[in-house]
């Protein structure tokens, strides 16, 4: 347990403590700043170039600013690995707060288990999405309720049918006629409608194989006839979709399952691909794991529970309203169950945060704190930093790695042996290690436990 007596002090050198590799400190910077940079450009490199495909940039932008972004980035992760906190970058500040704040707090919340001060609760994270989950689809209903650029990631993920529209009908309650059959007009047939034409030019490619032919006109045929009639399934009045609620609760799941599972997928193939050029076989592997499917249902869930949830409340009042989100939002938010993240469920917490204190500053005249983001993040970025030193066990085990990777494993190679006096279990992650001291620099030696 950690000792919280008179302050203690230590008088090993930096060598000795910290950059226990080297025993020269410009040679340790320099080490640090090349490794961190060479692991930098390569992240960011990617990073920035999957982005543009997604947003289909123009060639203008490959050509005068991807490279320029990417070194940006480059330059500044170089520079915050080696000095600790040295910031330039003024947009990207807000987004970093937030990041390292939520890094900060799950940090912290380790340290307090860790210390037995507090009792993990079962499915934690789990509850916290949902409450977050609700509050922010409550603010999706509402005109100028999110950022844009929240509410372009919800219409993304949720469709854009349940964001606010500014229309008589919104919120009201209808005494008309309260069920109606869905939109019988159709463009030939539903997968020719939803693909732009591109299923009818693989059916007709299919078609033409000889002896399968017939087989998969069946299917074809079958999957368009059962589509149909989901759609011709009745729809409330009030609700905002085209077709049936039973089409619309399948197709937002669907569709949000199979992204995820692209994402996932493609996640895991890249991590994997030197194995992948090595046993080209090991893709089926990589690609059809049960990983891949929480992501998939995680995503699909949550976009299907709240629309289920909001066209059932719709039926069951008679009525649409912006206070259906708060419990649809809520029960989606278990969908988190399928991919157990603290990470999402406390991004999400703190960047709501953010959101309403900002609501609180234009509307309720709440203080403004010049420069509040970089304070936030010189905090956060010191409360990390001295965990990663004294506590690294405490991290987050994907920023720990993070940490390594960026450093050629240069962090674990601390002598955390000498930090044990503090009582927080520094060396719990590398009990038994011990440097390789240069002799003449340190008259240091091991120490049998």
């Amino acid at each position: 347990m950690a000792v919280f007596s008179k302050p203690l002090t230590v008088t090993h050198t930096c060598y000795e403590l910290g950059h226990c590799w080297t025993p020269y400190c410009r040679t340790a910077a320099l080490d640090i700043a090349r490794h961190v940079f060479k692991e930098a450009i390569k992240i960011y490199g990617t990073l920035y170039f999957i982005a543009a495909l997604l947003r289909r940039k123009d060639s203008n932008y490959y050509r005068k600013k991807l490279i320029p972004e990417t070194l940006r980035s480059t330059i500044f992760l170089t520079i915050n690995g080696t000095l600790f906190i040295i910031m330039f970058c003024a947009w990207r500040r807000g987004q970093l707060a937030v990041y390292l704040t939520n890094l900060a707090l799950e940090t912290g919340y380790r340290m307090l288990v860790e210390r037995q001060l507090i009792t993990p609760v079962h499915n934690g994270e789990v509850y916290i999405f949902s409450l977050v989950s609700a509050i922010y689809l409550y603010l999706f209903r509402k005109q100028n309720g999110l950022p844009s650029s929240t509410v372009s990631l919800f219409r993304f993920i949720m469709g854009s049918e349940e964001s606010f529209k500014d229309s008589p009908s919104q919120g009201a309650s209808l005494d008309c006629q309260q069920v109606k059959q869905a939109s019988k007009t159709k463009n030939r047939n539903v997968l020719e409608r939803s693909s732009g034409g591109l299923v009818e030019r693989v059916k007709s490619r299919l078609l033409a194989i000889p002896l399968v032919g017939g087989f998969i006109q069946e299917v074809f045929s079958l999957v368009s006839s059962g589509l149909d009639i989901v759609e011709d399934l009745p729809r409330h009045l009030c609700c905002p979709h085209k077709y049936s609620c039973l089409s619309y609760i399948l197709k937002g799941g669907l569709r949000m399952f199979s992204l995820g599972f692209l994402m996932q997928a493609a996640l895991s193939t890249f991590s994997s691909f030197t194995a992948i050029v090595k046993k080209p076989t090991a893709i089926f592997r990589t690609v059809f794991n049960k990983v891949n499917t929480k992501l998939a249902l995680f995503l699909g869930s949550y976009c299907a529970i709240f629309r289920a949830v909001s066209c059932l409340l719709r039926w069951m009042r008679n009525k649409d309203s912006d206070q259906h989100a708060l419990v649809a939002g809520a029960l989606a938010g278990f969908s988190l169950r399928f991919y157990k993240s603290i990470t999402i469920a406390l991004y999400a917490a703190t960047k709501l945060l953010e959101i309403l204190y900002f609501k609180g500053i234009q509307l309720y005249k709440f203080p403004y704190f010049k420069s509040a983001d970089i304070c936030i993040y010189a905090f956060s970025t010191a409360f990390i930093f001295h965990a990663a030193v004294m506590e690294p066990h405490t991290l987050r085990p994907a920023y720990w790695k993070f940490l390594l990777r960026v450093t050629e494993n240069k962090f674990s190679m601390m002598n955390r042996q000498l930090l044990d006096v503090f009582g927080v279990h520094s060396s719990k992650l590398y009990p038994d290690y011990w440097p390789n001291y240069v002799p003449g620099f340190t008259q240091l030696t091991k120490v049998s436990k």
